[in-house]
């Protein structure tokens, strides 16, 4: 069975392994990445979404293991564009930086219901938790919980429930 694990480690290898991942990262140690790849301890949204990030892979790819792990990159995709992912949709790519939405009307709109659900469920994720996320937080999370809607299964809410318990 493919764990988050054997994802984050699949990832790692396209960037040239945990060892490059980990340098990649901002405080992330390569001893904290390999207890991730072997089950010792989950990882926050935030570092999944920064592991997303630096290895080009659909964070609900690296979440659910569902879809696919290649996603389209832009040929001006990159630090001079400040584009962090590109998430692929019925309209086509659309290019999402980590904390601003950037996406023009010829290019793509947003799913209003699609958003409505990922909102109501990442609320629902947050009443039970002792420590309130910030909203840069909140926004990453609804982000991730938007995409991972795109392509959604039976137990999509409960993954995204998770997610917001281990952020």
């Amino acid at each position: 069975m493919e764990t988050i694990g054997s994802r984050i480690k699949n990832a790692a290898d396209k960037v040239g392994g945990l060892d490059i991942l980990a340098s990649r990262i901002e405080g992330m140690s390569r001893r904290s990445l390999s207890d991730y790849v072997n089950g010792k301890t989950d990882p926050k949204v935030s570092l999944i979404e920064k592991i997303a990030r630096e290895t080009c892979v659909p964070v609900g790819w690296l979440v659910t293991g569902e879809g696919n792990m290649v996603q389209a990159q832009s040929q001006t995709n990159g630090p001079d564009r400040g584009v962090d992912w590109v998430i692929n949709g019925p309209e086509g790519a659309v290019e999402v930086q980590a904390k601003r939405y950037q996406a023009s009307q010829s290019r793509a709109e947003i799913d209003i219901d699609r958003l409505e659900r990922a909102i109501l469920t990442i609320e629902r994720g947050i009443e039970d938790l002792e420590v309130r996320p910030t909203s840069s937080e909140k926004a990453e999370l609804i982000a991730a919980a938007y995409q991972m809607y795109q392509a959604p299964t039976a137990n999509t809410d409960q993954l995204i429930l998770r997610m917001v318990k281990g952020s």
